[in-house]
């Protein structure tokens, strides 16, 4: 789960057990269509972008962030926003 910050759409980022396959984040709090579990991202291979399959994954699966994504002033507010909808989710799953 993550309980930080979540990262601005945008953000390249390497996964743990991937090796030289940046993917670029482009929303929060997916599903897939076989799959009732909430990944915290969805994103797709950089730099091919939108292609047939994305990409899913936790905060807890990245081993490095390549290029931070752009940051608005409404970014706190939205974050905050997401770590609450994430957090209530859990509580109803009865996710700890």
């Amino acid at each position: 789960m993550n309980t930080g910050k979540y990262l601005p759409i945008g953000t390249t980022v390497l996964l743990k057990n991937v090796e030289n396959h940046p993917v670029t984040i482009v929303g929060f709090l997916a599903t897939t269509d076989d799959s009732n579990e909430i990944f915290d991202y969805c994103s797709y291979l950089y730099p091919y972008g939108l292609t047939e399959k994305a990409i899913y994954f936790n905060h807890d699966q990245i081993d490095k962030v390549i290029q931070l994504g752009y940051k608005s002033n409404n970014y706190n507010d939205f974050n905050t926003s997401l770590i609450d909808l994430k957090n209530n989710i859990n509580e109803e799953k009865g996710v700890a």
